[in-house]
């Protein structure tokens, strides 16, 4: 369990800079 923890931090920061990233390339469309 503790494994799966900083796993899912990781997926999860990644996830976030995706997020933003597609935001800022929509506002830029």
């Amino acid at each position: 369990m503790r494994q799966q923890k900083p796993l899912m931090d990781c997926f999860r920061e990644p996830s976030e800079r995706v997020q933003r990233v597609t935001r800022k390339l929509a506002v830029i469309d």
